[in-house]
């Protein structure tokens, strides 16, 4: 039923201005890389985006031209599941019943069948073998 595994997302700073979004997504895309997944809001001034992408070393060399912009990478879980109701909520019951905190999630679109989201915690080695069991 659900497909998960750890996968590294880039997680993106910088100040926050009009015109942040089209120079991420363009510097990532002009570097040939894909976007799988991506998340993005405004804190304290700062832009702040996680990208999971087909090539990190590229996409992170083409952010690295952007001023005043950090890039770090984290550990996180990718989780496949079916586009049917009541997947999520199933997928974050296993993850609870194995007291497991989810610090943040987001998704990506599906192809109709299925979806993935991506969710940050401090096991994502343990989350994965609780939600593939």
């Amino acid at each position: 039923m659900f497909e998960a595994r750890v996968v590294q997302e880039l997680f993106v700073t910088a100040p926050n201005r009009v015109g942040l979004l089209a120079q991420v997504s363009e510097a990532i895309y002009e570097a040939g890389v894909d976007i799988y997944a991506i998340g993005a809001y405004e804190k304290d001034g700062r832009g702040e985006f996680m990208i999971v992408t087909s090539d990190n070393e590229k996409a992170t060399a083409a952010l690295a031209n952007i001023i005043n912009m950090s890039v770090e990478r984290k550990d996180v879980v990718m989780l496949d599941l079916p586009a049917e109701a009541g997947s999520l909520a199933k997928a974050a019951a296993k993850l609870a019943r194995a007291d497991i905190d989810v610090r943040w999630i987001y998704g990506t679109a599906g192809d109709g069948n299925r979806v993935s989201l991506v969710l940050r915690m401090a096991d994502p080695v343990g989350a994965v073998s609780v939600l593939n069991a």
